[in-house]
């Protein structure tokens, strides 16, 4: 029952017991008393059996399923052709963290891969334009880094100043070279 202000009234019982164990025991007493109701069987349908020669192409048919290899889809994922570039600049981001890579769980593993080959061409990228944002490159590298679980803020943010300056040395080689 709700009353005006939406509270909840308690409804007492027309007569309390004197005693929980008293009401339990007159409870248990009724229950005694009632018949027990019975459910109806359920009558279990008989299956068909098959004919012989429907049999026969059933297995014929089973057999073939496991034979054939599953269908190929039709649509391929082309592999997706990295850079040298990319290639150096994912091997920089990958050192040191060899360890850190396998104490992760599979799905934190996958997850690691993705993001850092998105980060690595992302680099790339700002690398080749004339104008390096040195601080957008650094921000790529420690929202990488945050992935790993549990991992130490220091050591991530050095982590990340190192790799930023290896992939700028990375440029540097790479604009002598092309100088050359």
């Amino acid at each position: 029952m709700v009353n005006q202000n939406n509270r909840k009234i308690p409804i007492k019982p027309e007569k309390e017991p004197e005693d929980i164990f008293d009401f339990q025991e007159k409870g248990a007493e009724r229950l005694a008393e009632r018949p027990v109701e019975r459910q109806p069987e359920v009558k279990k349908e008989a299956v068909p059996e098959l004919k012989p020669e429907k049999e026969a192409e059933v297995e014929e048919e089973i057999s073939r399923l496991k034979a054939a290899p599953p269908p190929v889809p039709s649509v391929k994922a082309m592999p997706a052709v990295k850079s040298p570039t990319q290639i150096e600049i994912e091997n920089i981001l990958s050192e040191n963290l060899q360890d850190l890579y396998l104490t992760m769980t599979p799905a934190q593993r996958m997850q690691f891969k993705q993001k850092g080959e998105e980060t690595a061409s992302k680099i790339e990228i700002i690398i080749k334009s004339v104008k390096v944002k040195v601080k957008e490159i650094l921000n790529l590298i420690r929202d990488w880094l945050k992935i790993i679980p549990g991992i130490n803020k220091f050591f991530f943010e050095q982590e990340a100043k190192i790799k930023t300056d290896r992939i700028l040395d990375l440029r540097e080689k790479e604009l002598r070279g092309k100088q050359k």
